[in-house]
């Protein structure tokens, strides 16, 4: 069953305590990314917690609270990060802005409620539903002729997994289809495993799923219902 727009029409069945079940159509939105020139990302948002070489900043303004995830571009072409803002899928983060000082460049993100492991442990039904929305968001990059690869995986309080890219994975357009696809399937192994039990304890479907990911191949839909 597809939307409107074109995307496969997913049930979340993730759950954080107390358990819940959410079923809603992904609506695009549109959307211009703004670009801040000589301007820190500090200058809008206050940071909480490093994160390696990206942190994590929540809004000075008292009436809009919101997080953000914040990382430096390294040689990265702004009209790709442009074209990259343009995407509208409801399980892909969304960029917020661009900031430019002094040669260094960032990018902020909207940084959403949960990492897929802060809800652990996971049914396999609910991984199911994880990796399908997953699924969801790569098929329609690969429709748009993305090279990406996937920073992180998170879920928000209504059950939706969204993926925040690697904006410094480039040339990001253009690429042939299929490219990108060893590394997104590493990706999608490493976060299976990290969710779910243990190898042996994965029922038939789950097990040839995991196994497509281990060979570098990204799974299908239809193939990820398990």
């Amino acid at each position: 069953m597809e939307s409107s727009a074109g995307e496969p029409v997913v049930a979340h069945v993730l759950r954080r305590q107390p358990s819940f079940c959410v079923s809603k159509t992904p609506r695009p939105i549109r959307q211009v990314l703004p670009v801040f020139l000589e301007a820190d990302p500090d200058r809008h948002y206050s940071p909480l917690k490093s994160l390696d070489a990206s942190w994590i900043g929540q809004y000075r303004r008292r009436e809009a609270r919101q997080l953000v995830y914040v990382t430096r571009l390294h040689d990265v072409i702004l009209s790709d990060i442009r074209q990259l803002s343009q995407l509208s899928h409801t399980n892909l983060a969304r960029p917020v802005a661009v900031y430019s000082h002094y040669n260094q460049s960032h990018i902020a993100v909207e940084f959403i409620d949960f990492a897929l492991t802060d809800i652990t442990p996971l049914t396999e039904i609910e991984i199911s539903s994880a990796m399908k929305q997953v699924l969801t968001a790569t098929i329609y990059l690969e429709r748009k002729n993305i090279s990406f690869r996937f920073d992180l995986a998170r879920v928000d309080l209504g059950g939706t997994v969204k993926m925040t890219l690697d904006y410094n994975h480039g040339p990001l357009t253009g690429l042939a289809s299929g490219e990108h696809e060893p590394e997104v399937a590493a990706f999608l192994e490493r976060t299976m495993s990290a969710v779910g039990p243990k190898m042996q304890d994965w029922g038939p479907r789950a097990s040839h799923f995991l196994a497509r990911l281990q060979a570098g191949h990204i799974p299908t839909l239809k193939v990820g219902t398990f």
